[in-house]
């Protein structure tokens, strides 16, 4: 069993974990855009469609997680 002061530290550590995943996921469509241009044969719209799709199901679900988040408390 751990002492409950490395605990917060573990915490920490999740919470690093989850954040470096978040930004990295939304970076590497934009790092892997000219590969899926070539391999999938995607134009610019296709590649702009998909983009919005992503952003819009990041803002949905920033808007219907808000009021759960602000009743459960952070």
């Amino acid at each position: 069993m751990t002492k409950p002061g490395n605990f917060r530290w573990v915490i920490c550590g999740l919470l690093f974990a989850a954040t470096l995943i978040n930004y990295m996921d939304r970076q590497i469509l934009g790092l892997l855009k000219p590969v899926l241009e070539k391999d999938m044969n995607w134009s610019e719209t296709d590649y702009a469609r998909i983009v919005v799709a992503f952003q819009a199901a990041y803002a949905g679900g920033q808007l219907l997680f808000a009021p759960c988040i602000e009743w459960i408390g952070t």
